[in-house]
């Protein structure tokens, strides 16, 4: 503890009067008379109000001091020493993932909750012009208030803020607050989260000071991490994912209903930190909707309740209309009809003319002047401005593949033998996903137009 103004404590010498004052009586005129009789009670009155008696208990001398004592306290300033989290201009980046639902603060408390009366105790600390900034971390990053200093308008911002079931995207949401820290000029950013989130590597640099601010007393929690329908050759199959995130074992009952009606339930036992899965097989050929519960049997073993239930839709996919421009090659036609809801349609290049009626059109060893609109899937084909060639490659040999691209995630090309094949010059607007051990390019894929 701390004065502000440590000479106003002189002040506390204006006691010494007041005692004083409760010391001294009035003094009363002397007078001689032939008994003392008559006058005891005046005799007794004197001695009362003799000076400079001892001090008795008085209420009013202590209501006096008490009075004195508290006015110099309030004009000496004093003060108490705590560690803020921050001053002057703050950003604020608060994290509403969907594990800031975890009720593992003290008194029940969400950690949603608890980083929000953090705010909430900031945004009480500001000063004078001090502004804030805050800026919500959801599935998509949000500035909530920009740059603002009215408490009133802050507080109203905070309280309508809730935790989403989403992940937080955390880069972009450093990203505004760098932003907003450079214009308010040599403002703190502090982050509120409980850590769950994987791109702290990626976190870009901020100007000025940077805190963080760790809510979340407890990591035990099991959820359903996966849910989805899918077609099997016996029939619609339901995949589930379950996961404990704690550091001790735990149970759960998972049970499933499909379209209304219980159809499995189980006991699932996971060791610390284990993901297991679960498949249901031969499930009713007309399923739609599948819906998973989880309940743990060690209540303080599951923090979050938000992962203990999943819903699935079985999809159901779109028809397409696929049109092959071929001088009759068996083997793509054959390929393209075996596209599970795919309508295909053939015509010859001779017959030929575009037509946006098909959402895939697919040109083998030819390519017309003018292009239909949509989606193309072309093989072999005829040098144009749209993709120049020079010359074809005999026999050429698969070398690297990018193996991450979302085409190529699942496609195998170390069995795939080449007789020939065109030697393509790469546009601009092309991305090559395949290339032969020469570096020529073998598969192209891209957009334009």
């Amino acid at each position: 503890m701390g004065i502000l103004i440590p000479t106003a404590l002189a002040l506390l010498a204006l006691a010494v009067p007041i005692i004083v004052f409760y010391m001294l009586r009035l003094r009363r005129e002397e007078f001689s008379v032939s008994s003392s009789l008559l006058w005891r009670r005046a005799l007794q009155d004197r001695t009362a109000n003799a000076p400079w008696q001892r001090l008795r208990r008085n209420l009013l001398l202590l209501l006096q001091l008490l009075l004195l004592l508290l006015l110099v306290f309030s004009l000496a300033r004093p003060f108490i020493l705590t560690d803020a989290v921050a001053s002057g201009n703050i950003v604020v980046v608060l994290d509403g993932s969907a594990s800031m639902q975890a009720a593992d603060e003290v008194g029940g408390v969400s950690r949603f909750d608890r980083a929000k009366q953090e705010v909430s105790t900031l945004v009480d600390g500001l000063q004078g012009n001090e502004g804030m900034s805050l800026i919500f971390a959801g599935p998509s990053a949000e500035v909530v208030v920009r740059s603002s200093a009215d408490k009133s308008a802050l507080h109203s911002a905070l309280n309508s803020l809730t935790a989403s079931n989403g992940t937080a995207d955390i880069v972009p949401a450093v990203t505004l607050a760098a932003a907003s820290a450079r214009q308010l000029g040599g403002a703190t950013t502090v982050l509120i989260s409980d850590g769950a989130f994987a791109q702290a590597s990626a976190l870009p640099q901020v100007p000025g000071k940077a805190r963080y601010l760790s809510v979340g007393k407890s990591s035990r929690n099991i959820g359903i991490t996966a849910l989805s329908l899918r077609d099997a050759p016996t029939g619609p199959q339901l995949f589930a994912g379950i996961s404990n995130s704690g550091k001790e074992p735990a149970r759960a009952l998972f049970s499933v209903d499909v379209d209304g009606r219980l159809r499995d339930s189980q006991q699932v036992d996971l060791a610390p930190g284990e993901e297991k899965t679960i498949t249901l097989q031969d499930l009713p050929l007309d399923t739609q909707v599948a819906h998973a519960r989880l309940s743990a049997s060690d209540k303080a073993a599951n923090v979050l309740a938000t992962d203990d239930e999943a819903w699935a839709l079985r999809p159901e996919p779109p028809a397409s209309s696929v049109l092959l421009v071929s001088e009759n090659n068996s083997f793509l036609e054959k390929s393209l009809s075996l596209i599970p809801n795919a309508k295909l349609f053939k015509a010859a290049p001779a017959q030929y003319a575009p037509s946006g009626d098909f959402g895939l059109t697919v040109f083998d060893a030819y390519m017309p002047s003018q292009l239909p609109k949509g989606n193309l899937l072309i093989f072999a084909p005829t040098s144009t401005t749209l993709m120049p060639l020079s010359g074809t490659i005999p026999y050429p040999v698969v070398g690297q593949v990018d193996v991450n691209d979302p085409l190529m995630r699942f496609v195998d090309l170390s069995g795939t033998h080449i007789a020939l094949a065109q030697r393509i010059i790469a546009p601009s607007w092309a991305r090559v996903l395949a290339r032969t051990t020469a570096g020529d390019p073998l598969i192209l894929a891209g957009e334009t137009d």
